[in-house]
Formats: C-alpha cells, structure tokens, sequence
C-alpha cells in the first residue's frame, strides 16, 4: 500500500485498470489480500517486488490494521499467511491503518540466475 493509504489500496485486483470486471473472471480475483503478520506480508512484498510495476501497483508499504467480522468473508491464512477478504458492501479500510512499514526491497538474485 502506499503511504498513506487510500481508498484505492483497497480495491480488488479485479478491478484493478479497468471500468468494470471482465467477463469469467475468478472469484479471488474480488478478494483483498491480508496477511497474518507483518513479516508475512514483507515475505510476500520482497517476492511481488521484482515486477517493474511493483511500486505503482502495490506501493511502498506494508500497513497494519485489524480486520472485524463485519469487514466481510475471510479465508483461513495460507501456510504463507495469506488470507483473502471478500469485503462487505460498505466497509471502510483507509482510516482504519494502526502504523506503516516500509515494504522490503526484492531478494538478491543469487549468482547466475
């Protein structure tokens, strides 16, 4: 997410570019990715970080907030510690981010990849 938030760090991938979803498009592709912990979302930040676009799509940041029963319909965590939110109609994220971290730069490539 970019520092600080806005409403637009919470829109699903699906919609990501675009006016309206495209046709087939998968139902985790509606989701919002949260993590269990920060250090998950950095693992999973370093990993995405390698795209060119890595800073415009995702930001810079890895925010912190609490997610409620009321936010919508969330996965259990990953063994990655990924969860995808379906978020209810209404819910509000922006306000809600407790602190900021910067998000991790890219793994090193190792020699000869």
């Amino acid at each position: 997410m970019h520092n600080p938030a806005s409403d637009g760090n919470f829109d699903p991938p699906a919609l990501w570019g675009v006016s309206e979803p495209r046709p087939k498009e998968k139902c985790d592709r509606f989701a919002l990715s949260f993590f269990d912990s920060v250090e998950s979302a950095q693992a999973r930040f370093r990993s995405l970080a390698k795209r060119e676009d890595a800073a415009s799509r995702y930001g810079d940041h890895v925010g912190e907030l609490a997610i409620v029963e009321e936010d919508g319909l969330m996965s259990d965590p990953t063994a990655s510690g990924h969860m995808d939110l379906h978020p209810k109609e209404g819910a509000l994220f922006t306000g809600r981010v407790a602190s900021y971290a910067k998000a991790a730069p890219p793994e090193a490539k190792k020699d000869g990849q």
